[in-house]
This record gives structure tokens, C-alpha cells and sequence, in this order.
């Protein structure tokens, strides 16, 4: 229990010493005293105030509300700061791949698929409503720049668009989960998270697959 008062010192320990008989005299529990004195407020002087500040505890010692009190913001504090750190880390830049030509400039785009460059197998994507919806894949596509390492035995699929003008750009694609990986362009040094299932266009489109050479795999040559 803890006493609020406005009297003075010797005021208070008499009534203090008075209260102490009071319960010794009527067996009163410690857990009690606070109920008790809210039922019989006519044994405290005036200016005396009484509030609960003991947590009850068969097994465990009392220990003062206030401190508790304390303690909780410290830890409701932590467990905010925790939480912002996992959002500030998990909340991470995200930017939209923009090809720097348009479908209508591809003559032809090679797709490529291995996970042993040295097993690689080629399709040659010629017609033009495939050719249009491989550059509809990467145009606008939502990258992240999260970090996620390559899953155990993960597959790479190639793609290579050749222009009409004689220009080449490349796009590696690496599985780092189910239906999510990393992309690398011939424009960025390094490789964004996307969540799209890029390795997917590989058996979309009906062409022959034909052995590819480990020279010819795109960024990796």
C-alpha cells in the first residue's frame, strides 16, 4: 500500500502506529489493506490518501506497482523499436524494371534455361504475338531491393532480346524460392528480388529447346 499525505511527519506516524494496531488487533492480510481502507475511511485523518501499489502474490514477493508500471514502458518501448526495425528492414525499396525499347523493336528474343551452365538449353522466340508477350512480362515488372539467397539446386532462365537495329539486352532470372527470385539487366550491377514466377515462360512457349552453349548464356558469357 502506498500513503499520500499532506500532514506532517509526527501526524502521520502516529496514525501510521494506530493503523499498525488497527491491524494486527483485526488479523488483517496485507493483500487486504487496501479494501480495508477503502471501507473504513473514517480511521484516516484528513489529508491522508491511500492507494493500491503491491501486486498479490502467493508464491512471489510483493513488488511495487510503480515499478512494474516503469518496467512495462521500458519494455512496451523495446518491443516498438523491435517492431519498427523489422518493418524498416523488411519495408524495402521498390522500383519498376522500364525496357529501354519497345516490343515492336525485337526481331527475335532467346530464352535460355539451365542449372548447370554446362547442360544450358536454348529456345528461339520468333513469332511476333510470343515476342510481345515476353517483353509484356519484364515491362513494368515490381523489383525489390530485398536480400534472399539462391535456393539449393535453383534454376536460371536467360532471356536475350535482339533488336532490330543490331543491339542485344540481356535478363537473367534466378530462383531463390517457389515462384519468386532475383533479376539481373545489362543495365544494373546488381540483382533485385521480384516475386513473379519468371521461370515459368520457359515451357509457355512451344519452340524446339536446343542445346545451348556455356559462352552463349546471357551475363555469364
Amino acid at each position: 500500500i502506498l500513503f499520500e499525505t499532506t500532514v506532517s511527519n509526527n501526524y502521520l506516524s502516529f496514525y501510521l502506529g494506530k493503523i499498525s494496531m488497527l491491524i494486527i488487533s483485526k488479523k488483517i492480510e496485507q493483500h487486504n489493506l487496501f479494501f480495508f481502507f477503502r471501507k473504513h475511511k473514517s480511521i484516516l485523518p484528513s489529508g491522508l490518501l491511500v492507494r493500491p501499489c503491491v501486486i498479490i502474490s502467493s508464491k512471489k514477493p510483493y513488488r511495487n506497482i510503480c515499478e512494474v508500471s516503469a518496467a512495462m514502458k521500458k519494455l512496451t518501448a523495446l518491443i516498438f523499436s523491435l517492431i519498427l526495425c523489422i518493418l524498416l528492414i523488411g519495408c524495402s525499396k521498390t522500383v519498376s524494371l522500364q525496357l529501354p525499347f519497345e516490343a515492336s523493336e525485337i526481331a527475335s528474343v532467346e530464352i535460355f534455361h539451365f542449372i548447370d551452365p554446362t547442360d544450358a538449353e536454348k529456345k528461339v522466340i520468333t513469332r511476333q504475338d510470343d515476342i510481345n508477350d515476353v517483353f509484356s512480362v519484364f515491362q513494368g515488372l515490381s523489383l525489390k531491393e530485398q536480400k534472399a539467397e539462391p535456393a539449393a539446386g535453383a534454376a536460371c532462365t536467360g532471356f536475350r532480346f535482339l533488336l532490330s537495329d543490331g543491339t542485344t539486352y540481356e535478363i537473367l532470372y534466378w530462383s531463390v524460392a517457389v515462384k519468386s527470385g532475383r533479376i539481373c539487366t545489362s543495365e544494373t550491377e546488381e540483382s533485385l528480388f521480384t516475386s513473379a514466377d519468371i521461370e515459368a515462360n520457359w515451357n509457355q512457349y512451344d519452340y524446339e529447346a536446343v542445346p545451348a552453349a556455356e559462352s552463349e548464356l546471357p551475363l555469364l558469357s
